[in-house]
């Protein structure tokens, strides 16, 4: 497999880009050669930060640039499938930020754009690439929980104000979070749809029906998606999961509630620190290479001695997977599925919008 660092453009200079920016400067085989956002001045800015990238004029003349084998988008969620359509057109691989579009429609065309271009196409689920992810799902996969009964998911925070058209840093000022036709939707697509995401990926379960409900409740004027939610869904395994977030929660919540529940015992990722993972097994045993007695709450480092920046990380295992080496671990017709799960939410909670 060859070593030749990946050379990426970047389409979308805004808040999340200046992380992924971070990480790809960090990556061990990327480097950035292009830049392009609408306000020219963000794609200067990463640009000069590179010390060597072009800030582009345009789309089209990133996406003319032969040193640009790969696109990064970070824009507002609508502009996802016709920018990766373009790109793939253009011969690119693309990296999406999630959720990999607005709709599942609109991500399937993707795929089937990508698959027929023959490039590759992935998202930037980035827990996916924790140090402690491939621990924690080689331990449910061993059969130390026994058979995964329930998922259970409650994130709650208080966005101020200023976060629907500037975002958290205020870095881009658009007003795109406020409407499901450009967001995709709510707290639901914009952050739970990360936990969802890692759930499915360390259970290997599917979201397969939901009764829902939520809505606009808290929020400045002008907001049309959902501030809170929650949702009873049942699982592929056979289980049940209960999924419940909001945006604006005075206070949030003291600690984010997200447990696997298996026959055998739990997992608190939602515990997860320095010390470890919380986990409770109701059959002591040697877990990770620690021993775990039986019948007691016992913090459980799964890194395998592992560290790194999970973003750096996703965007190392990219490139490998386009210089042919091992599988990426967030595909794009796998990312499809996390968005069905949130998808099938919203249409049961009458939120969807086409």
């Amino acid at each position: 497999m060859s070593q030749e660092s990946v050379r990426f453009g970047m389409i979308g200079c805004g808040e999340i880009a200046v992380q992924t920016f971070e990480a790809l400067m960090a990556a061990s085989n990327a480097r950035l050669a292009a830049t392009f956002d609408v306000k020219q001045e963000l794609a200067q800015d990463l640009a000069a930060r590179a010390k060597g990238a072009a800030a582009c004029a345009s789309q089209a003349q990133l996406l003319a640039r032969e040193d640009v084998e790969a696109v990064i988008i970070s824009t507002p969620h609508y502009l996802h499938e016709p920018i990766a359509l373009a790109a793939v057109q253009a011969g690119k691989h693309v990296l999406v930020e999630k959720p990999i579009a607005c709709t599942v429609a609109q991500g399937r065309r993707m795929v089937e754009a990508a698959a027929e271009a023959d490039r590759r196409l992935g998202v930037c689920f980035v827990r996916r690439y924790s140090p402690i992810t491939e621990g924690v799902r080689c331990f449910i996969a061993d059969g130390h929980l026994g058979k995964i009964i329930g998922w259970l998911i409650m994130e709650m925070s208080h966005k101020k104000e200023s976060y629907w058209t500037g975002g958290y840093t205020q870095r881009a000022r658009t007003d795109w979070r406020l409407r499901p036709e450009t967001a995709g939707g709510g707290f639901l697509v914009m952050n739970t749809i990360h936990t969802i995401d890692w759930f499915r990926y360390v259970t290997g379960q599917e979201v397969v029906s939901a009764k829902a409900i939520g809505g606009t409740y808290n929020s400045p004027p002008g907001v049309e998606v959902e501030d809170l939610f929650s949702a009873s869904v049942a699982l592929s395994g056979g289980g049940v999961g209960v999924i419940a977030g909001g945006s604006s929660v005075p206070g949030g919540i003291q600690g984010n509630c997200l447990r696997l529940i298996g026959t055998k015992g739990q997992v608190n990722s939602g515990g997860a620190g320095a010390q470890g993972v919380p986990i409770f097994l109701t059959e002591g045993g040697e877990i990770a290479g620690q021993k775990v007695p039986a019948g007691e709450w016992t913090n459980v480092d799964f890194s395998g001695g592992k560290a790194g920046n999970a973003r750096a990380l996703l965007i190392d295992a990219f490139g490998q997977w386009i210089r042919g080496g091992q599988q990426f671990l967030s595909p794009g017709e796998d990312a499809l599925k996390t968005l069905q799960a949130c998808e099938t939410i919203y249409r049961n909670a009458g939120l969807f919008h086409e």
